[in-house]
């Protein structure tokens, strides 16, 4: 018989239940060990049977708390864990959220995407089936370490109503662009790194040059400053080096602007988080090798990212204007 599960009261009051920082159990014959803070699968009715491959069956949770019952024989029948909810787009779609948040969740969400909920519950130790690694996505950073298309992430937190759990509300969104609608990953966006912000494709023109002229937020150009200096004898011209042309690797390789969103029907591991960080990583090294040859390039691409430059090289990336500032993005 199933020992019956007590209330939240009785775990932090009670004298029957000591906390514990981790507890270690047996999946299979392996030693799983769970402890505060750790991401977790957790099983239930309509999970399937088997090994954890990627968790869709399982619901997914944070271990807040652990309590072991004082004095029992059997610890792992009567070890309780305190968890917070992660919430999947599907469990978006269910709740009942203010009007806003309806209209931008959960179709914003990926498909792999967790929002990260302060709704508690207590659950026997038996139902972790596996720890869970939760990437953290910061969708206004334009260099952010990459996340594997199949891998969980968070990005946004929600508020659970406590006397109604189908009621909540977003606490957190980050990178909106000026139309208000966030970052979705099946919806492509450019980075302007003048105005230090996102736009949807959508939301910005073309790069021609006559979108660049008729830009109406174009900064002036600025005018030399007069000369106070007092006419004299012209010096002479200063030797000048002669100008290598940028291989057309390189100018390819320039070409790729900071972006995010995916390209292609299929998902590579790189479109969530975008282009930032193997670009970034590209510049620092091409800005000490500034006469780097053909085959030296193509060594610090394979060192980077090979998979990475070689999708983004593949692909033929349309330029973009910035609404705000002008700027070829």
């Amino acid at each position: 018989m199933a020992p019956k599960q007590p209330t939240l009261d009785q775990l932090q009051n009670s004298q029957m239940y000591e906390e514990r920082l981790r507890f270690e159990v047996k999946k299979d014959g392996e030693s799983l060990a769970i402890e505060k803070n750790d991401d977790v699968f957790v099983v239930h009715k309509r999970t399937p049977r088997g090994k954890v491959e990627n968790g869709d069956g399982h619901w997914k949770a944070t271990v807040d708390k652990i309590y072991i019952k004082r004095g029992s024989a059997q610890k792992k029948k009567t070890t309780w864990v305190l968890v917070h909810w992660y919430y999947g787009r599907q469990d978006i779609a269910e709740l009942q959220l203010p009007r806003r948040d309806r209209e931008d969740f959960p179709r914003c969400l990926g498909a792999t995407e967790l929002v990260k909920s302060d709704h508690l519950s207590i659950i026997s130790i038996n139902a972790i089936d596996d720890h869970l690694e939760v990437h953290q996505f910061d969708d206004a950073d334009s260099s952010g370490d990459l996340i594997e298309c199949r891998a969980w992430y968070m990005r946004y937190t929600i508020h659970i109503d406590p006397d109604n759990t189908k009621r909540g509300h977003i606490t957190s969104t980050v990178n909106k662009c000026r139309c208000g609608v966030p970052y979705q990953p099946n919806t492509r966006q450019r980075y302007c790194a003048n105005c230090t912000r996102w736009f949807h494709e959508h939301c910005t023109k073309r790069f021609t040059p006559t979108a660049l002229a008729s830009s109406s937020t174009l900064p002036a150009p600025s005018s030399p400053a007069p000369s106070t200096l007092t006419p004299s004898t012209p010096a002479p011209p200063s030797p000048t080096l002669p100008s290598l042309a940028p291989s057309p690797l390189l100018q390819h390789i320039l070409a790729i602007p900071t972006a995010h969103g995916f390209i292609a029907a299929w998902a590579r591991h790189w479109e969530t988080v975008g282009t930032g960080k193997p670009l970034e990583e590209f510049h620092d090294w091409r800005s000490k090798h500034l006469h780097a040859s053909h085959n030296e390039i193509q060594a610090q691409l394979k060192e980077i990212d090979e998979e990475f430059f070689k999708g983004a090289l593949e692909h033929e990336w349309e330029a973009f204007v910035c609404e705000e500032c002008g700027s070829k993005i």
